[in-house]
């Protein structure tokens, strides 16, 4: 029972806190646009933008769900794995409301940046969640 409601925790510890970091990396990119005298062009920005979301929502999970027992490479491994999932969550969630979903869209910033920054979360909260719960039974504390 402890097992369950631990992982249950770090999984929706994982949501919110990922969350939480990928809207502070977009509110971030958009303090950096507006009081800075440059004027980015627009990929650079995007590309600022939607990454930012992704790596805000991939130290969220890493926060979560690290493991400080566990070796050198496994860690390292960790940190590449998760950054890259909250990567292509985040651009996942882009291309779904620009070219899959665009009649709901309608091209407006903030449901697309929604869509990126939902899916940059819970795509790295999920997988590791199933990566955490996957080395507990591994280990037969299950």
């Amino acid at each position: 029972m402890y097992l369950t409601m631990a992982y249950l925790l770090r999984a929706f510890g994982g949501v919110a806190l990922s969350m939480l970091l990928a809207v502070t990396g977009v509110l971030a990119t958009w303090v950096l646009y507006n009081f800075m005298d440059y004027l980015w062009p627009r990929n650079v920005f995007l590309v600022i933008w939607y990454s930012s979301a992704g790596v805000g929502a991939a130290v969220g999970t890493l926060i979560v769900w690290y493991e400080p027992e566990s070796s050198r490479m496994y860690r390292i491994a960790t940190v590449a794995g998760l950054m890259a999932l909250g990567l292509l969550g985040s651009w996942g969630g882009y291309i779904y409301k620009t070219q899959i979903s665009v009649e709901t869209a309608v091209f407006t910033s903030r449901a697309i940046s929604q869509a990126a920054m939902v899916g940059a979360a819970f795509t790295t909260s999920i997988v590791a969640a199933g990566v955490g719960i996957v080395r507990q039974m591994r280990t037969g504390w299950v």
